[in-house]
């Protein structure tokens, strides 16, 4: 399974209230360190930091997708304000909780598969009154009982 890609996409940069390039390395850093692959103003992503230096939020405005996204304009993570040093810590929070979520989709719809085909084992088994593994025609344990030497 690849790893999950995250996006930081930067506004154009006019008059920014925060340092867009140091948060951006921190973020990197970070998510690299927990093993996703980051990348930088391209629309190919899992998951997106959309890092504004305004509150106006440009970078959010030439979105072509529709990814999971966190927003940081200016001092504002999402539209609540932080202090200049939780901006970082914010969106990873922010990212690592949309990861655990789509885990815990995934394990959910693992194991609705699982009872599926549970649900399928046991109704094979009444159907055909299969006991064991010896009892499954052309089976490797059954081909096993018929050419065994008396």
């Amino acid at each position: 399974m690849r790893p999950m890609t995250v996006g930081i996409q930067f506004c154009g940069g006019c008059n920014p209230r925060i340092d867009r390039g140091q948060i951006a390395l921190e973020i990197e850093k970070a998510l690299v360190d927990m093993g996703f692959d980051v990348v930088f103003n391209s629309p190919d992503a899992d998951f997106v930091v959309f890092l504004s230096g305004r509150l106006s939020g440009c970078a959010f405005k030439y979105n072509p997708k529709d990814p999971p996204y966190v927003t940081v304009a200016a001092a504002t993570v999402d539209g609540v304000e932080v202090p200049a040093e939780r901006i970082v810590p914010e969106v990873l929070m922010k990212v690592r909780q949309f990861y655990e979520r789509l885990e815990t989709e995934i394990r959910k719809k693992d194991v609705n598969v699982l009872v599926q085909l549970d649900r399928i084992k046991d109704k094979l088994t009444r159907r055909f009154r299969i006991t064991s593994a010896t009892d499954v025609p052309g089976s490797a344990c059954s081909k096993q009982r018929l050419f065994a030497s008396p």
